[in-house]
């Protein structure tokens, strides 16, 4: 009964907002090609009937917000299709960018890559229809009542799969228990990344029978070699315009405010090991050009990776596109984690980890707090407070070779020691879609 007064509350806001930011929504949307094309595509024009397309014994729909969530559910599509591979895997995204790395990388492996429904009742039951899935994955976020709402009437089993929850998130879910409390028990099986994830689902009233810890999936996304590029390291480095013997220090995923710091600390770096580079990766690549003036004002050679001219040498490279940081790291000496000395939470160590490098971060490492905590518990993460200690651990780790090469042998140890993730997934999806279901 909640659930069905939640879902009529929600929609009365939706359709309310809707009416009053009508005028609003149409000028954003018609000024805009890319705009236009995207939400029509979401509305369901054009959507095929997808389930007609071939004869196949079950169909899988998983679901990403972003580039993140992308990244993470690759190594699940592969092992749902070597698991059942006359399987329809259908996989939607809901941004633009989500979608362009889907096609890169998910398509190989998927039957279909679509821009996910809005979410209105009609057209999520459009969808629906079109696809008729016997499984719904979720990866990580991108929660939306009517879609859930409308595929348990269905009886479609509903998975969230390496499911988070920042103390950010946790605050907001508890003080609006009322609609987020229906919304996750509404989802068949939860399936979390850390211990301290089932807690506060717990703390939400949730059903434990309903929650599981199975870990990060991107701890095996990163020891899939053939999701890597198949390059030598020297040539690799070659085609980052990297001087072939200089150390490299890499920072990722950064963000305004922690930027300074970074270049303070690599102007002091640069005093004593005059060859090292940087590679630095903004979390919004759009703020490259902000970036690159501020670099200018240390008078670094800088250089953006969209227009590398590789005859001209650099100090600072700044990676200004989508989905090359992951296999960057592996050219690093070291690694820093942006928004972690801001109070953004962090971002995922593990990409950085799995290359045997050590991975320095701040403290505001929130929504990774187990894995970072581990990390340093193993040795090969390196928490500090500030530029100051920053400065002070780099210049270890620069300066010292069989220290640096241990602290990354013991960073991808630990990930090593904790992969098997998909293979904890895909047992538990096998309760859920056994691989003799017939349509």
């Amino acid at each position: 009964m909640l659930q069905y007064c939640t879902i009529l509350l929600y929609n009365l806001i939706v359709t309310l907002g809707c009416l009053l930011l009508l005028p609003l929504l149409l000028v954003g949307v018609l000024s805009k090609q890319k705009y236009r094309t995207r939400i029509a595509k979401r509305l369901g024009w054009g959507l095929p009937i997808i389930h007609q397309q071939h004869p196949y014994k079950q169909t899988i729909w998983i679901h990403a917000l972003s580039v993140g969530e992308t990244t993470s559910a690759l190594p699940l599509v592969k092992g749902l299709r070597a698991e059942y591979p006359d399987a329809l895997i259908v996989f939607s995204t809901t941004t633009r960018s989500g979608q362009t790395l889907a096609d890169t990388i998910i398509k190989p492996h998927a039957d279909a890559v679509i821009a996910a429904p809005l979410d209105f009742l009609l057209t999520i039951n459009l969808f629906i229809r079109s696809i008729q899935p016997d499984i719904f994955i979720l990866t990580e976020t991108d929660f939306w009542p009517n879609w859930l709402f409308l595929l348990n009437r269905q009886s479609i089993p509903t998975v969230l799969v390496n499911g988070r929850i920042s103390q950010e998130s946790f605050i907001r879910y508890r003080r609006f228990a009322w609609f987020f409390k229906p919304l996750f028990s509404g989802f068949t099986v939860l399936s979390m990344q850390t211990a301290n994830d089932c807690q506060n689902l717990q703390k939400l009233g949730i059903t434990s029978s309903k929650i599981h810890t199975l870990g990060n999936l991107k701890l095996d996304t990163l020891l899939l070699k053939e999701s890597l590029p198949d390059t030598d390291v020297s040539q690799l480095k070659q085609y980052y315009g990297l001087l072939p013997d200089a150390p490299v220090l890499i920072c990722g995923s950064t963000h305004d405010g922690e930027e300074t710091i970074l270049f303070n600390v690599f102007a002091r770096l640069k005093n004593t090991f005059p060859e090292l580079q940087l590679i630095v990766a903004p979390r919004d690549i759009g703020r490259s050009g902000e970036l690159l003036e501020l670099a200018h004002s240390y008078n670094f050679r800088c250089a953006q990776k969209t227009s590398l001219a590789l005859d001209a040498p650099y100090d600072l490279l700044i990676l200004d596109t989508l989905g090359e940081l992951a296999a960057a790291y592996q050219l690093a000496d070291a690694a820093f984690i942006g928004g972690s000395l801001v109070a953004l939470g962090g971002h995922n160590p593990l990409e950085a980890a799995v290359f045997a490098i050590p991975v320095f971060f701040g403290i505001h490492m929130e929504d990774f707090s187990e894995i970072a905590a581990e990390l340093v518990h193993c040795g090969g993460g390196i928490q500090v407070p500030g530029e100051k200690e920053l400065l002070e651990s780099l210049t270890h780790v620069f300066a010292d070779a069989l220290y640096r090469e241990e602290k990354g042998k013991q960073a991808r140890q630990w990930v090593r020691a904790n992969q098997g993730v998909v293979r904890r997934h895909l047992d538990l999806l096998l309760d859920l879609l056994p691989p003799k279901l017939g349509k």
